[in-house]
């Protein structure tokens, strides 16, 4: 049986005022906390031994690079092979491996190989489900049309819909998608797999059931046994109109879908290389990708690749990540080059599911509620129980005071007890016996609460749902009254349900988890915004045929069904000119802080162009470019032209308007939120001339001047960026993205030297004093939560290319090799991150520390910087802390 994790409330964690720290691998540390960090270390971002190389041209195979790893003491396993124009080289693992800088250095000295690299893992963020059917719903007659409109909200957000009526869906349109698979079988995609089918192509990269770790099992077949996101990002390109009207973009497109996730959502970059590849083996029209891993260049393996497919004339279309900001997050392959990288948008409403349950209070007549349902269902009716206790719930702090549950209450286990939606107050119930659980939430919008599998054969819980404020608000009252409640609930494998569409305050406006760009080399990413929060779509017939996800990358799919009606219209479009078209037709936005909008238009590092504006990408007359004007040192001036392409004459103004300035470098880190500190100033543009009259099929350049912010700190890589805007005298008004920084982002250093310390793992949130004594056990132990040990706390301001950690004797040591066993030099990694290298004993030579003093020394290699050159780095050493061992016979 399932329990609920901590935290998969995710609606308790977003609601909270100040946002902890982010950590690799999506691993959160709350500052100030005395728990032990066991946080993901980046060095484990990295497969085990294995290795992607580049060979020289000459080199076509594995089989000839395998003798010649031999040849300098490397056994190795094959994984890919790359024999195409894009990319040649290969992918392996190496059986025994040595520290990583050892081993590319061997790599490194055969004659086959151009350039190496360490596989990169990628850990795709499951999403958050806000609401979903249950897994029978298939069989019932009463999935039966819920919604006649034919107006999708998220159409009319984009102009989809008057595409829709224009007759263009998609068809002849190639869409590839590389995901979790899909399941062909669902009834709005089409029914099966192969030619004829909706879904007519595609290959599994890691085999069914596939669980990390594990070989690769490829197949033929990208069914999605596992997961359900495949499925969902696959209506959002192309479904059927089904009960709710929950179209596809481009329901007519033909769709292929490369699987390239395990079980457990992991993969790494060579399948992803490797999938990239087959869709244009395959013949795509568009590739579409909902995740992505961070480099901050578009020079990685992956980032190349993809570049080398969209300049063959292939759209690639790329999400640039679900973290937030500050900026420079943006996720590779999104930011490759002419890549159409695109932010997350709300959606105007949000589209819930809600099971019908009675309850009737002292045997009178009964009453229908709405409940959110979780993957533990209710089966039979029973007495509510519940007690006075409070809950401020527009205090977001009250969340962290839960109210005590009660000891002793009779018959606890066979009541639904309802509790609120406080984490401590749920533990202490079920603790205490409470078997059946529904939890009192705090608005009318119900979030959802995932559970996971225990290896425990007691079932923990047995009844698990939610109601809302209101509802919960009114039981409590009548409870206290003396009322006796009893609540009979629906059968989970029939329900009966209510769908509806609750608008949403933040429609329309940038969620505020999409990724915040630049690439480090200035280039926008995201390019354009698309729905993406708050959208229902097709899921698995396994996980109840429909349901509405956030977090989860649907802006991408969104854009590539935009891309694909674009091609049906013209099929001799080129990946740049669509990214011209759409950003510069885009509808900017106003800024949302998480909470509401305000006057100002939120940056283009963070929105592109604005919202994905398709009826005019594809019916508007003057053609408007470049896509972006990218500023900073002495480029201070852009000329943008503006085509008349109609057939009268059109009178157009320029004008400007800025958006907020922002900071990379918080104040202070431990402070850090989803949304980076904004600036005071912003830049001021001078157009000439702000209006023009042009002739049809003429053009005209218009000459900007722009000064940057004068009250900017450059240690602090601040970002000004705002919108050219262009208005039709009657008609249509489009704009064009600025960006720019005043500072030499190769002269950021990356620490933040304040949360970079020694700690102890009994300890995270604060240095130790100087010459502690850590005593490590002698002999392998399986629970090292006994041991208090040495912990370098690290804290990135800015991007570090990459991060090498040592032990530094206090009195030399002859033939000592202070690399730390576990802590290969990794990199690169994002601003923003507060994270743990810890000290297990161990070198990178698999020999024990030996006693004595020590300190740590972190360096890290900024932006821009090379290797052998020590001004390219900025370095940390600790305080001193001695190494005793113990146990073992002592």
């Amino acid at each position: 049986m399932g329990f609920f994790t901590c935290l998969a409330f995710a609606g308790l964690l977003s609601s909270l005022p100040v946002h902890s720290l982010r950590a690799p691998a999506d691993t959160f540390v709350f500052p100030g906390s005395n728990s032990k960090p066991w946080v993901s270390n980046p060095a484990e971002e990295f497969l085990t031994g294995g290795y992607l190389v580049e060979y020289h041209d000459n080199t076509k195979q594995f089989s000839a690079l395998s003798s010649a790893l031999e040849g300098v003491g490397l056994a190795s396993q094959h994984r890919f092979d790359y024999n195409h124009k894009f990319f040649r080289g290969s992918s392996f693992v190496v059986d025994e491996p040595e520290d990583q800088e050892r081993t590319m250095a061997k790599i490194m000295s055969t004659k086959q190989v151009k350039n190496v690299w360490p596989i990169r893992l990628i850990k795709r963020d499951p999403g958050q489900i806000h609401s979903k059917l249950p897994a029978g719903i298939h069989k019932s007659p009463k999935l039966a049309k819920r919604r006649s409109e034919d107006k999708w909200s998220t159409h009319v957000m984009t102009g989809v819909d008057r595409l829709h009526a224009q007759g263009l869906t998609g068809k002849g349109i190639f869409v590839a998608i590389l995901d979790t698979g899909v399941d062909y079988n669902h009834p709005d995609l089409g029914g099966g797999f192969g030619p004829g089918y909706k879904v007519a192509k595609g290959y599994d990269f890691v085999g069914d059931n596939a669980r990390f770790g594990q070989d690769l099992q490829p197949d033929d077949d990208p069914y999605e046994s596992c997961g359900l996101h495949g499925t969902w990002v696959s209506g959002i390109v192309a479904a059927n109109s089904g009960p709710f009207n929950a179209v596809g973009v481009a329901p007519e497109a033909t769709l292929g879908m490369y699987r390239i996730f395990d079980c457990l959502l992991w993969t790494s970059e060579d399948v992803v290389i490797s999938a990239y590849l087959k869709a244009y083996d395959d013949g795509a029209d568009v590739i579409s990708l909902s995740f992505g891993s961070y480099s901050g260049v578009p020079t990685d393996p992956l980032g190349r690749v993809v570049s080398n497919i969209v300049d063959s004339g292939v759209i690639c279309v790329a999400v640039s990540g679900e973290v937030g900001g500050p900026p420079f997050q943006a996720n590779s392959p999104a930011t490759a080059h002419n890549t159409l990288s695109v932010g997350t948008v709300e959606n105007t409403v949000k589209p819930i599911f809600r099971f019908l349950g009675e309850y009737s209070v002292d045997g009178g007549d009964s009453e229908t509620f709405e409940y959110e349902p979780t993957d533990i269902p209710f089966k039979e009716s029973r007495e509510l129980w519940t007690w006075n206790y409070t809950m401020d719930y527009d205090d977001p702090y009250s969340l962290l005071t839960c109210p005590d549950f009660p000891p002793g209450v009779p018959g606890v286990s066979e009541k639904v007890v309802l509790v609120p939606f406080c984490l401590g107050t749920m533990l202490d119930a079920v603790g205490l016996g409470a078997k059946y659980l529904m939890l009192h939430d705090n608005g009318d919008i119900l979030p959802s609460v995932a559970v996971a599998d225990t290896d425990d054969d007691e079932e923990i819980l047995l009844g698990f749902g939610i109601v809302t404020r209101e509802q919960g608000d009114a039981w409590q009252a009548s409870f206290l009254k003396g009322a006796n409640a009893t609540l009979s609930f629906t059968n989970p494998d029939d329900p009966d349900f209510r769908y509806r569409e609750v608008p949403n305050n933040l429609g329309g406006s940038m969620d505020i988890w999409s990724s915040w760009g630049p690439s480090l080399e200035m280039d926008l990413a995201p390019m354009l915004a698309a729905p993406g929060a708050n959208v229902l779509a097709t899921l698995p017939k396994k996980d109840g045929l429909y349901g509405v996800l956030s977090r989860a990358g649907g802006a991408a799919p969104y854009a590539a069904g935009v891309a694909a009606l674009m091609k049906q219209h013209d099929k001799r479009i080129n990946p740049k000119e669509l990214v011209r078209a759409l950003t510069t037709t885009a509808n900017p936005m106003k800024f949302n802080d998480g909470r509401s909008k305000d006057d100002t238009f939120a940056p283009p590092i963070q929105q592109g162009g604005g919202l994905i504006n398709a009826y005019s990408a594809i019916r508007s007359t003057t053609k408007v470019s470049p896509a972006h004007i990218k500023l900073g040192g002495r480029n201070k001036a852009a000329v943008v032209t503006i085509r008349n392409n109609g057939r009268k004459f059109q009178t157009y103004s320029i004008s400007h308007e800025a958006s907020h300035s922002v900071y990379t470098v918080f104040s202070d880190l431990f402070e850090r939120t989803t949304l980076p500190e904004i600036a005071p100033s912003t830049a001021r543009v001078l157009v000439f001339p702000p209006k023009i009259i042009l002739p049809p099929r003429t053009s005209l350049g218009i000459l900007l001047h722009f000064s940057s912010p004068s009250k900017l700190a450059k240690e602090r890589a601040p970002i000004y960026s705002g919108h050219v805007f262009v208005k039709e005298k009657h008609g249509a008004e489009f704009s064009i993205p600025y960006s720019g920084t005043p500072s030499n982002l190769e002269e950021i250093e990356p620490f933040n030297k304040r949360l970079t310390y020694l700690a102890s793992t009994d300890d995270i949130s604060k240095g130790v004093e100087d010459g502690r004594i850590f005593k490590f056990p002698k002999e392998n132990v399986t629970d090292i939560e006994d041991f208090n040990l040495p912990v370098m706390m690290v804290g990135l301001d800015f991007h570090a290319r990459e991060i090498q950690a040592e032990l530094i004797p206090e009195s030399p040591i002859e033939g000592f090799d202070g690399r730390l066993g576990g802590s290969e030099p990794f990199g690169p990694l994002p601003p923003g991150l507060w994270f743990p290298i810890p000290v297990f004993g161990n070198l990178a030579s698999g020999e024990l520390l030996p006693e004595g003093k020590f300190q740590l020394s972190v360096r890290a290699l900024k932006y821009g910087g090379e290797q052998d050159e020590n001004s390219a780095w900025q370095q940390i050493s600790t305080t001193t802390f001695g190494v005793e061992f113990v146990g073992g016979g002592d």
